[in-house]
């Protein structure tokens, strides 16, 4: 189906633009208002199990964001009284395609705002699995607003608002029916599959043009029973023209520390030194910033080469992933690199003794710690794919487990 709109103005996957929509509907359409209020109220119950009604003040109104050189610890969307910003009634924090980063404190960005005073926190995501890393924050997907407001209201008519809600409408039904068309049995090639998830999700049906992970998302959600204490995340970009790379992350809780940089791998040189500079790393614990996981990656080339598609591989790098070059420019970092230096050590001498699958390298000079890899072949089935992830995930869990409990007693700077 064609969209028009979205197409022409280049706003399909831009994160912004929904939140520009939302807010100006439920400035302009009372149907939209109460829909959307009803749909927040919803949620509050299914949660809580306490029915909390949210004001429908009439004068309510939302905000957006303000925009400027200056947006990290700043909510999408607010909605207060006209007139009385100080009347902190719905805070929304809006994720299309990006994810919950952390603030200049180190938190993470809803429990920063925890303490922004909003008596109603919900958290709007494309994604259905990922949800807040606040407890007061309620999750609330696309496919909510879509089902609960959008499929509601009376959108027949030629009002300019209400052609595009039914082309968002449109949009959203399409990219979360996108999945049903994925089938697979356990015994066709994972590659071949992945392959094919790409193709469909580049020729439409996707919010995110280039979301080549929803084959591997999944493959990897029906992968049961599900591993103990595992989460997973899914990555997606582009990494050359024609060529694209899918990630899956598998990680047990206690391998991940605090979120505590205040940056990420898109900060700048020159804004880091200027941090520096002024010492905003000084009260950072870079003790506590790592994560440790299996990642799953899958490489899509549209022409032929002779490079590996599919490959597992252990990283061990900060939290959130900055590259070496940005850690580097930081002095107070030394701890963390140390520690990390310690954990692949440890590794390595736990693992001696065990299967050769783990590949451990010697010193981690890059950022990214790949301290192992696997290169799979590309000719393996779904079945046997899932069953190698478990088999590494449990034999390699505890020493993993006990190489961090090491990193941590032994750390210098503790």
């Amino acid at each position: 189906m064609s969209h028009e709109l979205f197409e022409a103005f280049g706003i399909r996957g831009a994160e912004d633009r929904y939140s520009d929509i939302i807010c100006y509907a439920f400035n302009h359409d009372n149907e939209f208002k109460k829909l959307f209020l009803d749909l927040l109220e919803d949620k509050n119950f299914k949660k809580s199990g306490v029915k909390v009604a949210i004001s429908r003040e009439p004068r309510l109104e939302a905000e957006l964001r303000k925009q400027g050189k200056v947006t990290s610890g700043i909510p999408d969307i607010t909605i207060s009284p006209a007139g009385q910003p100080n009347e902190k009634l719905i805070l929304i924090e809006n994720k299309i395609s990006s994810k919950e980063g952390a603030s200049k404190k180190g938190e993470d960005q809803t429990v920063e705002y925890e303490e922004k005073g909003f008596k109603h926190n919900f958290y709007l995501t494309l994604n259905k699995t990922e949800g807040p890393q606040s407890l007061k924050f309620i999750h609330v997907t696309y496919e909510d607003l879509a089902g609960e407001v959008l499929t509601k209201m009376d959108l027949s008519s030629s009002n300019k608002l209400h052609l595009v809600l039914n082309e968002l409408n449109e949009i959203l039904k399409e990219h979360y029916d996108f999945y049903k068309t994925l089938d697979f049995d356990e015994n066709d090639k994972l590659c071949t599959f992945l392959k094919e998830s790409y193709e469909k999700s580049e020729n439409g049906g996707r919010i995110i043009p280039m979301d080549t992970f929803a084959g591997l998302e999944k493959v990897m959600s029906y992968n049961e029973p599900k591993i103990e204490g595992t989460n997973f995340t899914y990555r997606d970009f582009e990494r050359s023209p024609g060529q694209t790379n899918a990630i899956c992350h598998l990680f047990k809780k206690n391998w991940v520390g605090k979120p505590g940089l205040p940056i990420n791998e898109n900060t700048t040189i020159s804004k880091i030194k200027e941090m520096e500079k002024q010492k905003d790393f000084e009260k950072i614990d870079f003790d506590e910033c790592h994560a440790v996981h299996f990642e799953i990656k899958h490489y899509y080339n549209k022409e032929p080469t002779d490079k590996k598609y599919l490959k597992l591989v252990l990283h061990y790098h900060t939290n959130p992933y900055v590259t070496d070059s940005q850690l580097k420019l930081i002095s107070k970092s030394k701890a963390y690199r140390e520690r990390r230096e310690i954990f692949c050590c440890e590794l390595k001498e736990l693992c001696k003794d065990s299967s050769d699958r783990l590949e451990l390298k010697g010193t981690v000079k890059l950022q990214i710690g790949r301290v192992g890899k696997w290169s799979i072949n590309d000719d393996i089935s779904i079945k046997d794919f899932k069953k190698l992830i478990r088999e590494v995930f449990e034999e390699y869990s505890p020493y993993i487990d006990k190489a961090l409990e090491k990193s941590k007693m032994s750390s210098p700077s503790l």
